[in-house]
């Protein structure tokens, strides 16, 4: 992921920051003050956990980022972009006992930054947080009991407004399941 992540840094650094770096962030992260420093330091720190030999629990937004990173050099390279060379240099550096053979077999399999968005993430929440949103407005039962997501979860991948409007609705429904109580 090291090699996907540096190469995205390297590009942006010669554009102009909306044309890359921006274009990974949530819209309303793209309008937001000072964008390109807090931009640019928010893909530091992620290049920097991605590459410290530490595990990492990763937020909503620093995995719609990742995906959005590993999709753009995907599609910028047009499929060329091949990490099996890599992947392999790294086997042979390193004592491969320690890994079974379900996990050999799945970094064996792994070609190009798309293959990587299947390996990184559990699930593909985080892209959908506008359709739960929506659910959560005429439903919340479903997202929080059916679906399990707690929409405080994503709150940086929502605009303020609507994250706002998550806090009106939830003190709604607290209301009326506390007046059918009474």
């Amino acid at each position: 992921m090291d090699i996907v992540v540096e190469h995205f840094m390297e590009v942006g650094s010669n554009l102009e920051y909306d044309e890359i770096y921006g274009s990974v962030f949530p819209l309303h992260k793209q309008d937001e003050e000072n964008k390109e420093n807090q931009g640019l330091a928010f893909l530091k720190k992620l290049h920097r956990e991605i590459i410290d030999n530490f595990s990492h629990e990763f937020s909503p937004l620093k995995e719609y980022v990742l995906y959005h990173i590993l999709f753009f050099v995907h599609e910028g390279s047009e499929g060329t972009f091949l990490l099996s060379d890599t992947i392999q240099k790294s086997l042979n550096k390193r004592e491969t006992s320690s890994l079974d053979e379900d996990e050999l077999t799945v970094l064996n399999t792994i070609e190009t930054p798309k293959d990587l968005i299947g390996v990184c993430f559990e699930d593909l929440d985080f892209l959908k947080v506008e359709k739960i949103f929506d659910i959560y407005k005429t439903n919340p039962k479903v997202v929080t009991d059916f679906l399990h997501v707690d929409l405080e979860y994503y709150k940086d991948l929502l605009p303020d407004d609507k994250f706002k409007n998550t806090s009106t609705l939830k003190k709604r429904a607290l209301n009326r399941i506390q007046s059918l109580k009474q």
